[in-house]
């Protein structure tokens, strides 16, 4: 029941508290008081804590039933008004919400020097139960392939404890153990090891099953054809592989101009999802550079059964040299006379100079055999390779050499045989390219080579038969990109 507050005698003791505080006694009073009966801080915190906590100061005589010495300062002493007194049922509180969960998921990832038993352990798994894991997947993976970056999903579940608790609260702390774990041994293939009744780790092997579904991609090229083929959404590798295809007969410095056009057919992997397992090959490129249009077909020979890239007339795309060894290089001196930049004077330039950031890979032009691998003097760290009975490049300024690089190594062609640099006498990062035909340096950029070989009788009538279907395949793929611009 309501209780029913008398106004009139609360205006008397009002009257009273204002008449009484306003006194020279009452002010004598306060300074004349302890210290230990200042007011305290808990008489303004706990009506705080209590409108924000039950949202009505109504509780405060709850709350200091916890903290007795609290209420035991001059604020009791004090004439106060009249409240009203209300009885709040008693507090309750859902324990179910404290409950802590009885799973717990996580992924790690394999870093540098890690082994699976210790990445298990750095994921809150115990050593000896690692070790089982690891024997668990051994005849489904070999541990030891671990390679940065590999993905491992592991599932905890709380361990029931012996030890008796209170019936309101629920345990901290809970004891973990391993359930499971799933480790992505591929794009197609996880490795999953379950913890059995017996206390036992099963392994098995789950593989994805993963759907061909080709891409087409093709745009405008406004800058450069790296930027506008990811934006087109093809991947970093597969544009870095569509510029060496051309790099044989295209000067991407020079030869590419604003409003060139690309296009490009690739393969890809999806798994159910849809998502991208892998890409694949290319096996079709095309460039338009100032209205001339170069194409490039892939194809296999019956003679060796290895693909090779192909022009529509069965031209092998493979010259004997690369123009460019340096992916995206701008051009900065040419063949030629020009003024020297350290020295001074005018001399003769005797092969290219192609600006790079420190470290950028520098492949091989060619196939052939290491003759030089040093510092050679002006030209710093340097490396000549002999191609054949009349072809040889050089590469100088160099910051590093490549793994295995070394007098009498052979290489293949567009293998990384060093590393950008500025080493020797030399003004900037940048590689100096030679090619020399009979041991005399020729321009690089002018020289005509010849392809690797032409497609002839049966071959040739079996790759236009690859052609025609290549043909209407991109025809059915254009169908669905949507404002992409046209290369027919």
């Amino acid at each position: 029941m309501a209780h029913i507050r008398d106004d009139s005698a609360w205006r008397l003791q009002n009257d009273q508290h204002r008449s009484f505080y306003g006194s020279p006694v009452a002010l004598q009073s306060v300074a004349n008081a302890p210290r230990q009966r200042k007011f305290p801080f808990l008489a303004i915190a706990l009506p705080l804590i209590a409108v924000a906590t039950f949202g009505q100061v109504k509780t405060l005589d709850r709350l200091m039933a916890y903290f007795p010495s609290a209420a035991q300062t001059q604020l009791a002493a004090l004439p106060v008004a009249p409240v009203e007194q209300q009885l709040l049922p008693p507090l309750r509180v859902n324990m179910a919400s404290l409950v802590a969960p009885s799973r717990s998921s996580r992924t790690l990832f394999v870093r540098r020097g890690d082994t699976l038993q210790e990445l298990l352990a750095s994921g809150g798994v115990s050593w000896e139960q690692a070790k089982q894991v690891v024997d668990a997947i051994k005849s489904f993976y070999d541990p030891k392939k671990l390679h940065i970056g590999q993905k491992l999903s592991v599932t905890l579940k709380a361990v029931k404890s012996d030890a008796p608790a209170a019936a309101d609260m629920p345990r901290a702390k809970p004891d973990w153990e391993l359930s499971k774990i799933v480790l992505h041994a591929d794009v197609g293939r996880d490795v999953v090891a379950r913890l059995q009744p017996d206390g036992a780790f099963i392994g098995r092997e789950v593989k994805r099953e993963l759907t061909l579904a080709p891409m087409l991609a093709r745009g405008k090229i406004d800058s450069s054809l790296f930027e506008a083929a990811l934006s087109a959404g093809v991947p970093a590798d597969m544009t870095a592989e569509l510029v060496r295809l051309f790099s044989y007969d295209v000067d991407f410095q020079r030869d590419i101009q604003p409003n060139d056009r690309f296009e490009v057919l690739f393969d890809r992997e999806v798994d159910a999802n849809g998502a991208v397992a892998r890409t694949g090959a290319i096996r079709y490129a095309a460039l338009i550079l100032s209205g001339e249009k170069k194409e490039l077909f892939r194809y296999a020979p019956s003679d060796t059964g290895a693909p090779e890239y192909f022009n529509r007339n069965g031209h092998g795309a493979k010259k004997a040299l690369m123009k460019t060894p340096l992916d995206g290089a701008r051009l900065t001196s040419s063949f030629g006379m020009r003024k020297h930049p350290i020295r001074g004077y005018t001399r003769m330039h005797k092969g290219a100079d192609f600006a790079a950031v420190k470290g950028a890979p520098v492949m091989a032009a060619g196939g052939g055999v290491i003759e030089v691998s040093g510092w050679n003097g002006d030209y710093g760290k340097y490396i000549r390779i002999r191609h054949n009975e009349q072809y040889q490049t050089a590469y100088a300024h160099l910051n590093g050499f490549g793994k295995g690089i070394r007098k009498g190594a052979h290489v293949h062609q567009g293998q990384v045989i060093g590393y950008s640099g500025s080493t020797g006498s030399s003004t900037g990062p940048h590689l100096h390219y030679e090619v020399l035909l009979a041991g005399a340096q020729v321009n690089p950029q002018s020289m005509k080579l010849p392809t690797a070989r032409e497609l002839k009788g049966e071959m040739l009538q079996d790759f236009r038969k690859t052609l025609g279907a290549l043909d209407k395949e991109r025809a059915a793929q254009a169908q669905h990109l949507v404002g992409a611009v046209s290369l027919r």
